[in-house]
């Protein structure tokens, strides 16, 4: 969050003050509250600025980092109503998600020694899950998939104040067609598998690598484990566990589950998708030059 501050000094005892600029008011209570109002003008300008400019929760998965701060949510805690409340929506960020990143952190900082020396990413460790050693293994599951699994539901949400259901266009559109036959279709199995879901989990669209490219593919997870630990790229999830809707829909899913995809935003799901296939090549470019360099010798 950027901090500003202002330092005004101005002479209240005075009858008046020389003020340069044109249209600025002469007398000194009018020129107090004339460049108060500025003041708080500018602040709200840098503050809405900095809030829409913040980035994705997710785009730091990819950087080999041994701490992670809770992300910002890309919207304020009421701008998902009517759909999802204010109330669920701090729960749920400020709550849950801020203590799986605090055990993540914890976990991190037991398990590596070195910080300066550790070159794996959150993504890397999820694939390989099998290299966490055995003592730490439960613990990255748990809070690592939840710090991720949040960051991409959060992302993948926005505001909708026209009240109307969003559709996907261009190529996720086509590749939804091909998969699943119509959007219909694929949002009747999405839906079947949300409510279907028993206890706690999440349902997924993910993107899965074939011999010709990559096709989109609906999966569950139970818990808070992840669907990258399956070689799966998310790029949209529904959360079902209680917490993600218990405060307004209280135990009725279904009525959750229909609100959810009112703020489903594919633009954004979009954005996710094309993220993966950018930083995953940036990730395996880096990786080819680490193994070179130890080949010769550099590092």
């Amino acid at each position: 969050m950027a901090k500003l501050s202002f330092f005004c000094m101005i002479n209240r005892n005075s009858q008046a003050h020389v003020i340069k600029g044109q249209g600025v008011p002469q007398n000194s209570n009018m020129a107090y509250f004339y460049l108060h109002g500025i003041i708080l003008g500018i602040f709200a300008t840098i503050l809405i600025r900095t809030v829409n400019s913040t980035e994705a929760a997710y785009s730091s998965l990819f950087s080999p980092l041994c701490r992670f701060d809770l992300p910002p949510l890309p919207y304020a805690l009421d701008d998902l109503e009517p759909f999802i409340d204010a109330a669920t929506l701090k729960v749920h960020h400020q709550g849950h998600h801020k203590s799986y990143t605090t055990k993540l952190n914890a976990v991190l900082e037991d398990w590596i020694i070195e910080c300066s020396e550790f070159n794996k990413n959150l993504v890397h460790i999820l694939q390989h899950i099998e290299e966490v050693p055995l003592d730490h293994r439960k613990s990255i599951i748990n809070n690592g998939g939840g710090f991720v699994n949040h960051n991409i539901y959060w992302a993948i949400m926005s505001p909708n104040p026209g009240k109307k259901e969003r559709f996907p266009e261009g190529k996720l559109a086509d590749d939804m067609n091909e998969a699943f036959g119509t959007y219909e279709s694929f949002k009747e199995e999405f839906t079947g598998k949300a409510l279907a879901l028993f206890g706690s989990g999440y349902v997924w669209l993910s993107r899965k690598s074939t011999p010709k490219g990559s096709t989109l593919v609906i999966t569950t997870t139970a818990n808070q484990d992840s669907p990258i630990s399956d070689g799966l790229r998310p790029i949209l999830v529904i959360d079902v566990w209680e917490h993600a809707y218990y405060l307004k829909h209280q135990n009725i899913r279904q009525k959750y589950v229909a609100d959810w995809w009112m703020v489903v935003d594919w633009v954004q799901v979009s954005k996710l998708d094309e993220w993966w296939v950018t930083e995953g090549s940036k990730d395996n470019k880096d990786k080819e030059e680490r193994k070179a360099g130890k080949r010769h010798g550099e590092l």
